[in-house]
């Protein structure tokens, strides 16, 4: 019985600049998306506590997106 030979496959470690260069871009949105988590969050939070009143808002662009959050 022959024994067969492994050979590993070889990791090409050179091609880093291209993930440094977009590294800002992935932060950028994963400070935005903590924000708008922690305002989201916020506000159920507050809603919560304060179960006699009521939150409204939201947010209007001229592209036409529109963001509520509301707790009656």
């Amino acid at each position: 019985m022959e024994l067969m030979k492994y050979n590993a496959p070889v990791v090409e470690c050179d091609n880093f600049e291209i993930c440094e260069e977009e590294a800002w871009f992935l932060v950028f949105v994963a400070v935005l998306l903590a924000l708008g988590a922690t305002v989201v969050l916020g506000a159920a939070i507050w809603c919560l506590v304060q179960g006699k009143g009521s939150f409204t808002g939201g947010v209007k662009w001229d592209s036409g997106l529109n963001i509520n959050i509301e707790c009656k």
